[in-house]
């Protein structure tokens, strides 16, 4: 993992096999926070970018997604609750595109904080 790829400072869900995390972070204390060994999905996000790490078969995968590297023909923004009983919420910024029989292709996504 090279966790330089990721925002300074921002949002961390992470998902491992006996434990899920979702939690404001700083990068500089992320290295002795997180652990490979269980690590199924990691998601690092702000406002403008998300690097995540998905555990696979062959191995890690790592990505960076923004709006500048994604492709796509239009987006679509949903507004998700991250706790039952606050007003704390977190988006969802889907990529779409159309194929030539004008069928829509969620190509990617990546989650965006919220903030205010």
């Amino acid at each position: 993992m090279n966790l330089t790829k990721a925002p300074e400072k921002g949002l961390m869900y992470a998902t491992y096999i006996d434990k899920m995390i979702f939690e404001p972070y700083c990068r500089d204390e992320l290295t002795e926070a997180i652990s490979e060994e269980k690590l199924l999905e990691l998601h690092l996000f702000d406002q403008d970018i998300e690097y995540r790490v998905v555990r696979t078969r062959k191995g890690m995968v790592e990505n960076i997604i923004s709006d500048e590297t994604a492709s796509y023909d239009d987006v679509y923004v949903e507004k998700v609750r991250t706790k039952r009983e606050s007003t704390c919420y977190v988006e969802i910024v889907n990529y779409l595109t159309y194929n030539e029989d004008d069928q829509l292709i969620i190509n990617n996504y990546r989650l965006r904080e919220v903030v205010g």
